[in-house]
């Protein structure tokens, strides 16, 4: 499996642009799938610099309906025809974040095609191609996790909070090892990787590439979550996007080698569990 950084908080090299959100290219299996297209067209430019062409992918995968995450939809339906565009239940509703000052803030998708033929909805785990699933549906799986409540649904002019069901982890299968993508992990990263874990129980977890949704949380609740990753011993965690630069540094000084630092541009491969 072949990872490719498109879009990412943070940039490392000569001609690679950044912005809040994330973008990874996937190749594995013979397929080429795009997880999630970054809030703008910086995932295109950046591939682009990177000489790689997004003409012939075989699916686009959006973790959530968040804009940092499905906003560049429109710039790469421009490019042509688009490839099934798989989302999780729920994630085409309004979505909206609650201001410190009072009012909502819009946080959905900006944009959505007329034609929704190519769209492909999962409520819960489904096998898109041999050895590559989507899992919908997270529960919350540690006691210090949980949605915040600043996040919020509007179902037919109701606010509800949103338990961010529609959020779903690319799980890929390689040999003994489970690979997972998740981009902003709401739920919890601990509750995410222990659910993709439960899904796939003679698997041992492999790499995980993760937006973790730790920026401005307690010191406790970035240690209890680097205790319980420790516990779930991946050969690799790329903590990216969301994680916050505080909890970053922590999973690097508590995993060492086994934490792998990740911008636009960077490629990471695994072959069987192994990860370079």
């Amino acid at each position: 499996m072949r990872l490719t950084v498109l879009t990412e908080n943070t940039a490392n090299r000569r001609g690679m642009l950044a912005e809040h959100g994330l973008s990874v290219l996937v190749e594995t299996g013979g397929k080429r799938i795009l997880f999630d297209t970054g809030q703008s067209d910086v995932f295109l430019k950046n591939a682009r610099t990177l000489g790689i062409s997004l003409k012939n992918l075989d699916a686009v995968v959006f973790s959530h309906g968040h804009y940092d995450h499905c906003g560049g939809l429109k710039a790469l339906a421009a490019e042509g025809e688009l490839p099934p565009v798989w989302f999780g239940k729920g994630a085409l509703e309004q979505k909206l974040c609650e201001e410190k000052g009072g009012g909502y803030r819009d946080i959905g998708i900006p944009w959505l095609p007329k034609d929704r033929g190519p769209f492909r909805e999962n409520a819960g785990l489904t096998e898109i191609f041999p050895g590559i699933f989507l899992a919908a549906g997270i529960p919350k799986l540690a006691d210090f996790e949980g949605v915040p409540s600043l996040f919020v649904r509007n179902v037919d002019g109701k606010l509800l909070h949103d338990g961010m069901q529609d959020e779903q982890l690319l799980c890929v299968t390689q040999g003994n090892r489970l690979h997972v993508v998740a981009g902003c992990c709401h739920m919890g990263a601990v509750s995410c990787l222990r659910h993709a874990v439960s899904l796939f129980p003679d698997k041992k977890l492999g790499l995980v590439l993760a937006g973790m949704h730790l920026r401005g949380v307690s010191e406790e609740r970035i240690d209890a979550t680097i205790r319980a990753i420790r516990e779930l011993d991946p050969d690799c965690l790329v903590p990216v996007h969301c994680t916050g630069i505080l909890a970053i540094a922590r999973m690097k000084a508590a995993l060492k080698d086994r934490c792998r630092l990740a911008e636009a541009g960077k490629v990471l491969e695994t072959d069987d569990g192994k990860h370079h």
